[in-house]
């Protein structure tokens, strides 16, 4: 998605992994959640990688691919 949409929220990239597992992101919000806290690890994981780059703060953040 990083590499298609350019920037991307974390809750954006969980949404699309849902649909991809036949999950549905607005039936299980406890999944979503936890999907999104997943992706959100990973990111960061990428950020001190110096692969992604974080946009902003709080719940407006976004990702790009640096």
């Amino acid at each position: 998605m990083l590499r298609e949409r350019g920037t991307v929220k974390a809750d954006e990239i969980a949404v699309q992994v849902m649909k991809d597992k036949d999950l549905d992101p607005e039936k299980d919000r406890k999944l979503r959640s936890d999907f999104i806290r997943r992706i959100l690890a990973s990111l960061h994981d990428l950020r001190r990688a110096g692969t992604v780059e974080q946009i902003g703060h709080g719940r407006g953040v976004v990702w790009r691919l640096k």
